[in-house]
């Protein structure tokens, strides 16, 4: 009752929550419950193609700034969260996975980030953390 709204609406989630039918696929895609469909037999397939599509383009760093923003957005004010989002960018900004992002885009060649346990940015120097 909590979560659920906030994914797929008031409406959806007070119908699949009175209700407790059972929905398809393309009824929880058209709600919002699921982004994406695919046939059974695709399924490993098609989660292995985003999840290598992610691991070759995307900085494992900024995914993790997202993962963290995505979850601490939820208890924020929209101002708070876009100031938020501004301070983070900075730091973002600062990371050699930025840094390479851009000259793989301007070089036109696949980016070489560094792995988590490589992220040169400490903790602390996030926006909103405690120094130590």
């Amino acid at each position: 009752s909590w979560i659920l709204p906030r994914l797929i609406g008031y409406g959806n989630a007070a119908d699949l929550l009175l209700s407790s039918r059972r929905i398809t696929g393309t009824e929880a895609l058209a709600m919002g419950l699921v982004n994406r469909l695919v046939e059974p037999a695709e399924l490993l397939p098609a989660a292995l193609a985003y999840a290598t599509e992610l691991a070759r383009s995307a900085s494992p760093y900024a995914m993790s700034l997202i993962k963290r923003q995505l979850a601490d957005d939820q208890a924020r004010t929209f101002t708070e969260s876009r100031d938020h989002a501004a301070a983070l960018l900075a730091t973002a900004k600062r990371a050699p996975d930025y840094r390479e992002g851009v000259r793989s885009f301007i070089e036109r060649r696949p980016p070489e980030f560094a792995g988590l346990g490589e992220t040169p940015v400490p903790a602390s120097a996030l926006p909103g953390e405690a120094s130590s």
